[in-house]
C-alpha cells in the first residue's frame, strides 16, 4: 500500500509564489495606465495563468 500525503511540497509553493510575485511586480505598475478593456484583458490573462499553475500543480500531485 502506498503512503499518500496530501498537499504541495515546499518547492512547489515557493515556485508558485515566486512566479506570482514576478507577474504582479510587472503588471501592477502598468495597471493605472490601462483603460477598461485593456485592464480586463490583462486581469483575464493573469487569472488564466493562475488557473494554469493550479492545474499543473494538481497534475504533478497526481503523477
Amino acid at each position: 500500500m502506498k503512503n499518500r500525503r496530501g498537499g504541495f511540497t515546499l518547492i512547489e509553493l515557493v515556485l508558485v509564489l515566486t512566479i506570482l510575485s514576478l507577474a504582479f511586480a510587472v503588471a501592477l505598475p502598468r495597471l493605472p495606465d490601462f483603460t477598461g478593456a485593456k485592464k480586463r484583458e490583462a486581469l483575464r490573462k493573469l487569472a488564466y495563468s493562475a488557473q494554469s499553475l493550479h492545474e499543473y500543480a494538481s497534475f504533478k500531485k497526481k503523477a
